[in-house]
């Protein structure tokens, strides 16, 4: 949880009470899930693609040699 959340959530639990900290929780979930920060969700989910794109390439390389190999097997 961020600095801001942390901060409005001790600031809700002050002024409602720790008897309704399960509503300042509620609060604190709904603006965390509508106003998070999405400044490193590109760049995550361009890491992610190239580490995909990497294991694809290595798939790929090796099927054609195993394939390769199936081949001169049946084949000799």
């Amino acid at each position: 949880m961020s600095l801001v959340l942390n901060l409005v959530s001790f600031g809700l639990r002050q002024a409602i009470g720790d008897v309704v900290g399960e509503a300042a929780n509620q609060v604190t979930t709904f603006i965390e899930q509508h106003y998070r920060d999405h400044s490193q969700t590109l760049p995550a989910a361009l890491a992610q693609a190239n580490a995909n794109a990497w294991k694809t390439l290595a798939v790929a390389l090796a099927g054609d040699s195993f394939c390769d190999q199936v081949k001169r097997f049946f084949t000799t």
